[in-house]
């Protein structure tokens, strides 16, 4: 069977196509939906251990979910100082916190022994750990460390929590755990722009 170098293959499902669809509304879509772009769809056969292998698992958890931007929550959903929600995907946990200078995120464990500082969303001018009493402010700075002369290798200024990054865009909140990972909005690329009028 021969191949004809002028027929013109459209990758879209039966009926009526998207961009008819668009063409219909009474308002008028912007240019950005209305682009069409011929892309070539190979088939590629994806191997079901990728979804379902202990070591394809710890692969994304060393390789993908530590140095890309995540979508941990709406900024409404964190409107006072203090209110913060855990975001947590696979064996990492991240505080995400509102403060007096906008909104950061710090890895939730204590640094004395890795006890998690909160188990929920809430509300907090400190966190606390429940296992020996160390604590931070909400900006990841030390606050106070018990029986602190038990302690005189630990510099004040060098113990604070580690953090990860914090974006925003349109209402979202994203975190990035990579400190060298590019800015997020590197990573949205032209997502802005095609999304301004919303």
């Amino acid at each position: 069977m021969g191949t004809d170098d002028s027929l013109e293959i459209t990758a879209h499902s039966s009926g009526i196509s998207y961009q008819d669809l668009i063409a219909s509304d009474r308002v008028p879509a912007p240019d950005v939906l209305k682009m069409v772009n011929p892309i070539d769809l190979p088939t590629t056969r994806v191997p079901v251990s990728q979804f379902t292998t202990r070591e394809f698992h710890d692969l994304e958890m060393t390789r993908l979910w530590p140095k890309v931007w995540q979508m941990a929550c709406r900024e409404e959903e964190i409107p006072r100082v203090g209110d913060h929600i855990i975001y947590e995907i696979g064996k990492y946990s991240i505080i995400v916190i509102r403060t007096e200078e906008g909104i950061k995120a710090h890895h939730n464990a204590c640094l004395h022994r890795g006890r998690r500082l909160r188990d929920r969303d809430g509300r907090v001018l400190q966190f606390t750990c429940p296992f020996h009493g160390f604590t931070w402010n909400i900006d990841g700075s030390l606050k106070h460390i018990p029986s602190r002369w038990d302690f005189p290798d630990i510099k004040d200024d060098e113990f604070g929590l580690p953090s990860a990054q914090v974006g925003t865009w349109g209402g979202w909140v994203f975190i990035n755990m990579d400190e060298n990972a590019e800015p997020l909005t590197d990573f949205l690329g032209v997502l802005p722009e095609h999304f301004k009028i919303w």
